[in-house]
């Protein structure tokens, strides 16, 4: 009795390297800053929506070395892509020489780092952003006094432009300016406000860089019985301030795009591990937000 062939199962061509998972690393600037909380939740949200696996490696601090550490993790070969929101640029070097040495792309939202190995970068546009309130405040003072500007971080480009927009703006109406390096903590906007206004009863405008800081500030002015001497304004449009510009104790903010912020550098990662090519730079206009136009903006 012949035996039936046996049938043989067809080959599998197995490639030499099988490509690595997609998973992204984000790593924003701190988890407890208002600003990065949002921003943060809709870079998970996003990336929910793209079936993305993200790890985040966001460190809890203000604290660019524990960033820096955190972007060393970030860059290893089981990472295919790194969402980057830089503290400070400067010090973030080695483990962006890293992510280059292994290929992996990264898109910097928010702030501006300029390495090879960052793909593309997404932020508001800071500067016009700042014009804007500056503008803004030379109309509510009318042009006269000083205006105490609340700054982030030394040599932080969005802390900068945002203080250059501003400066800009009142110097060219004729105002003087006051300059205080509050390096994005609330305490310090508190202390530098209490200090200025003891020293000077000229000051009819203070601007921060953030929307806390002038939440702060706003404190001190309360304090000192000067509500609605002084024109206030920050820069974010976060909830807290938002409301606080519905009641009228602050006058005003700069409204950051941050739900695009964070699902576009999802969808421009997206599109880079697709093989695609992104923008290097895209900036968003952000709105000035009044008591005039608020209600657009709190969330219901």
């Amino acid at each position: 009795m012949m035996q039936k062939p046996v049938q043989q199962k067809p080959v599998v061509q197995v490639p030499e390297t099988t490509p690595k998972s997609k998973i992204v690393a984000y790593v924003g600037y701190s988890t407890v800053q208002p600003f990065w909380v949002s921003l943060g939740s809709y870079v998970k949200k996003e990336a929910d929506n793209k079936n993305l696996k993200l790890i985040d490696l966001t460190p809890e601090t203000l604290n660019s070395l524990d960033q820096k550490k955190a972007l060393e993790v970030a860059a290893n070969k089981e990472i295919s892509g790194i969402i980057l929101g830089a503290a400070e640029p400067a010090i973030l070097i080695d483990g962006l020489d890293k992510a280059l040495s292994l290929g992996i792309p990264v898109i910097a939202i928010d702030t501006k780092v300029d390495h090879p190995a960052v793909k593309g970068f997404l932020a508001t546009d800071n500067l016009a952003g700042a014009v804007l309130a500056g503008d803004y405040i030379v109309k509510a003072t009318g042009g006269k006094g000083t205006v105490l500007i609340l700054g982030g971080t030394l040599n932080h480009p969005n802390g900068d432009a945002r203080r250059d927009g501003v400066k800009q703006e009142v110097e060219k109406a004729g105002m003087k300016v006051i300059f205080k390096q509050a390096d994005w903590e609330d305490e310090k906007a508190y202390q530098f406000t209490k200090e200025e206004l003891d020293k000077t009863n000229d000051i009819t405008a203070i601007f921060s860089a953030w929307d806390p800081g002038i939440i702060a500030a706003e404190k001190v002015v309360n304090e000192k019985g000067l509500q609605g001497k002084i024109v206030l304004c920050g820069f974010d449009g976060l909830q807290p301030n938002l409301k606080e510009i519905k009641a009228g104790t602050i006058s005003a903010t700069v409204a950051q795009p941050i739900e695009q912020i964070g699902t576009k550098g999802v969808d421009m990662m997206v599109d880079l591990l697709a093989g695609k090519t992104v923008e290097s730079t895209t900036l968003i206009p952000g709105i000035l937000v009044t008591k005039d136009n608020v209600d657009n903006f709190l969330s219901k």
